[in-house]
């Protein structure tokens, strides 16, 4: 579920979380910005984990919420592009023919917190990438001014959904509950200055080949405990 419009005026409704990051794919970002010292970014992953780096600087705006059920925790999610030119973000995860309707990724880290994401992981550190490695994200342009809203479910008890098929037994067990949780979304550079989607519609498709997604820039919500 997911609507897409300019930047206005919102109604405050209860965000449980809210960050304000730079996405270093994109121009007019701050040079003088700096790190954001909190125990988000995961700058040295372990195997099959996610190099996650987050620097602080206006450009991307992500709010989220987390509702918790009793068999679902829901997350609703708004990212706004501050910046003078168009965002590409992770609309779909990485997918393959075992796995096809995965809508997220959700990896425990070493750190002993659970990243529930949007994002590219790339191959080259995870032994289960071999012999499959799965093809890269869909994005989705959000122009200068515009804001995303989404929402989607993970089912309780958390389980590992990872886009490299058997890449749990290389990662640190899930922790029992309360589980200390962030939601990260990827925003990608394109690699020409105005990529044309393969696919009109309410949700177009752009084609992996078109963006850089080595550049990528991970925005993340503080730390939540569910």
């Amino acid at each position: 579920m997911s609507t897409i419009g300019r930047r206005g005026r919102i109604g405050t409704a209860v965000l449980a979380a809210a960050v304000l990051v730079g996405a270093g794919c994109a121009g007019d970002a701050d040079p003088a910005a700096s790190p954001v010292t909190t125990e988000i970014p995961n700058p040295h992953p372990a195997e099959c984990e996610s190099a996650t780096v987050v620097s602080h600087n206006a450009g991307l705006e992500l709010d989220a919420e987390f509702v918790t059920g009793t068999d679902a925790l829901v997350i609703r999610f708004r990212v706004t592009n501050h910046r003078r030119e168009p965002l590409y973000l992770a609309d779909r995860v990485q997918t393959s023919e075992l796995d096809p309707s995965r809508a997220y990724n959700l990896v425990p880290r070493s750190d002993q917190i659970i990243e529930i994401s949007r994002r590219y992981y790339p191959a080259g550190y995870c032994p289960a990438e071999a012999p499959f490695t799965p093809p890269r994200p869909e994005v989705i342009r959000l122009e200068p001014g515009e804001i995303l809203t989404q929402e989607f479910s993970v089912a309780l008890p958390f389980a590992v959904s990872h886009p490299y098929v058997g890449a749990a037994q290389f990662l640190t067990p899930m922790p029992a509950r309360p589980y200390r949780v962030v939601f990260c979304i990827g925003a990608v550079p394109s690699k020409i200055p105005d990529p044309q989607p393969t696919s009109q519609g309410a949700r177009p498709v752009y084609q992996a080949k078109d963006f850089d997604y080595r550049a990528q820039t991970t925005v993340c919500s503080p730390l939540q405990v569910v």
